[in-house]
């Protein structure tokens, strides 16, 4: 009903309207991308957000964000965005809750990433790959001696005869921030394109649509700080 009605501003102020918050859940979400046929054995996806943008509601839009930034609170539902963020920027729609939430921040715990290390800096490296390679990918980011994993450094312990301070052991939080997709990037070997380079975006700066916004709040959310 959401995706149906979003082309209305007044109908989506009476679906999401506060009466309604019996209803709403984060287990179970309204928005999403809809798969529609395009002809024999072609597809294209849309969202709420998209047929509202197409029809300039702009209400209708701030709505659906303060809903997911509430009850879809996850980097799941930073794909709505990924080909009209740059829209929302231009039609000068308020996005600072969206990037101060954990929409564009995917935030992952993998077996094969140190939980825990005697290092509590927190570093910001890039990373090229796919998000669901990353798992494989610790040593490849973090090639560092001193990022080496705890069971790592007890081998060089042992190895080298050096002991190891562990008397201060800190928890580690990852994060992959997500906003640089939204902009121009590249694929070397796209598996879609005969494993050729891609361009995707082209059209898109990204950074230069934060230069013109008048939104001066979005320079001080967790993702923007960590791209600046």
């Amino acid at each position: 009903m959401a995706s149906i009605l979003s082309f209305d501003s007044r109908s989506m102020a009476h679906l999401l309207d506060e009466s309604n918050q019996e209803h709403f859940s984060a287990e179970f979400p309204i928005f999403y991308r809809n798969k529609i046929l395009k002809g024999k054995d072609k597809y294209y996806y849309r969202s709420a957000i998209d047929r509202a943008l197409r029809c300039n509601q702009v209400r209708a839009v701030s709505l659906i964000n303060t809903y997911i930034v509430q009850y879809q609170n996850s980097y799941v539902s930073s794909y709505l965005y990924m080909k009209n963020f740059h829209i929302l920027l231009e039609k000068a729609i308020s996005v600072e809750a969206l990037l101060d939430s954990d929409v564009f921040s995917f935030k992952f715990d993998f077996d094969e990433w140190p939980s825990s290390h005697t290092n509590n800096d927190t570093v910001l490296r890039p990373y090229n790959d796919s998000i669901f390679a990353i798992r494989e990918h610790y040593r490849k980011v973090f090639h560092e001696d001193e990022f080496k994993s705890m069971d790592e450094m007890k081998d060089d312990e042992g190895e080298n005869g050096g002991p190891i301070d562990t008397s201060k052991v800190y928890k580690i939080k990852y994060s992959v921030n997500i906003l640089p997709g939204i902009g121009q990037y590249i694929i070397d070997k796209d598996p879609e394109n005969k494993n050729q380079k891609t361009f995707f975006n082209t059209d898109v700066s990204f950074m230069g649509l934060l230069n013109q916004t008048e939104e001066l709040a979005v320079f001080q959310t967790s993702t923007i700080q960590q791209l600046i």
